[in-house]
């Protein structure tokens, strides 16, 4: 049977039976009945966790490492207890994208990043959703956000590269047509972030051809010309990441990331005194820049 609101502690086992019944149906292609299981679970998992926050749904305590199953039949294992309301929203998304409905699986991925925000699955399976339904900008940040975690996400390292290629190289029409298909009209605010997506998935070189090809199009964007020359710098092409930023600052002289990565080339240039007056303009704007610290007495350190 499904769990009531007055099973409290006992519904920990029967609200795992019930994710699970609901990733059954799905595989069953149920989905109707799949959806009306995790949206029930999900109502119930968030009124027993209000009540019994000391035995599950409490982000804070280590409480075991539970596997959980997806409906693609991987298992997972997470580190602090999952609450069963975040799994059972969780596979409702995954119901809805399966099923095709974009908006409640869009409304569903948000739930789960709003109430979990420390697994990268959501954001791919979000921006996965959202770049089928055109968002690609909106995508590319969360694909971006996936990335950003340790380690990144390969699944959304491979989403950001197909984008990438997919744009340097559109596919043949699949009607099959000779004709490649439509390129989506990339603007520079898009490709400024795709190149910051690749940047976090370690392709620099592929990041350096987007913000490139965004500057062609909008010499003056200065977010963009900074990026570029710290796509540079971790590229070790100092005298061109020295320029970039260089040429970004008079717009972004309040950015202290800014300063301290023009500080970093510069002292791998020699320029010490330059360096030096850049990392105490960090921390200036960032007086707790902990890199800004390090980085400044080692160029006193160099000075003297």
């Amino acid at each position: 049977r499904l769990p009531t609101f007055s099973d409290r502690v006992e519904s920990v086992p029967y609200l795992d039976i019930s994710v699970g019944y609901g990733v059954e149906l799905t595989r069953a292609g149920k989905f109707q009945a799949a959806i009306g299981v995790l949206e029930k679970t999900a109502e119930i998992g968030a009124h027993v966790g209000r009540m019994r926050a000391t035995r599950f749904g409490n982000l804070d305590r280590n409480a075991g490492k539970p596997t959980i199953v997806a409906p693609m039949g991987e298992k997972r294992t997470i580190g602090n207890e999952l609450p069963r309301t975040v799994a059972a929203l969780l596979f409702l998304g995954l119901v809805y994208q399966e099923s095709g409905d974009d908006l409640k699986a869009i409304e569903n991925y948000k739930r789960v990043i709003g109430i979990y925000p420390h697994l990268p699955g959501p954001y791919n399976n979000l921006a996965v959703v959202l770049e089928r339904s055109g968002n690609i900008k909106e995508a590319l940040i969360d694909y971006s956000i996936a990335a950003q975690f340790t380690p990144p996400l390969e699944e959304a390292c491979k989403n950001i590269r197909r984008i990438f290629e997919e744009r340097q190289h559109p596919r043949i029409n699949p009607e099959g047509g000779k004709a490649p298909s439509q390129p989506m009209p990339y603007t520079p605010d898009i490709l400024g972030k795709l190149g910051i997506a690749l940047m976090n998935c370690g392709n620099l070189t592929k990041a350096l051809v987007c913000y490139q090809d965004a500057l062609k199009l909008e010499p003056e964007a200065s977010r963009i010309r900074a990026n570029m020359g710290l796509a540079l710098l971790k590229l070790g092409r100092l005298s061109e990441a020295i320029e970039a930023l260089e040429k970004a600052l008079p717009d972004m002289n309040y950015d202290a990331s800014i300063h301290n990565a023009l500080g970093v080339a510069l002292v791998q240039t020699g320029k010490i005194a330059q360096a030096v007056a850049h990392f105490r303009k960090v921390l200036t704007l960032d007086p707790e820049h902990q890199g800004a610290k390090l980085n400044l007495r080692r160029a006193l350190k160099l000075k003297q």
